[in-house]
């Protein structure tokens, strides 16, 4: 859910990069490309969602997970909104 509008968020990225030749990685650091972006932020934030997943499923999150996917909306899931 938090990455559903992935392709928007990397559109964004590539504008940004073009129009400043680098983004902010939300670390102290800059990336320089998409595929920089992809690797360094986005990429490590879905593995971090997914071990969380790993070590806290429940059968009634996966169904919340669900209905708000469906519905288009964000839950609290592991200290912050997706």
């Amino acid at each position: 859910m938090k990455y559903r509008d992935e392709e928007a968020l990397l559109a964004h990225v590539q504008e940004v990069i073009c129009g400043q030749g680098e983004m902010a990685d939300g670390k102290g650091g800059t990336v320089r490309s998409v595929l920089e972006y992809n690797d360094r932020v986005i990429w490590p934030d879905k593995v971090r969602i997914n071990r969380y997943y790993l070590h806290h499923y429940s059968f009634r999150k996966d169904l919340q997970m669900i209905v708000c996917t469906l519905l288009g909306r964000r839950m609290e899931y592991g200290g912050e909104t997706i």
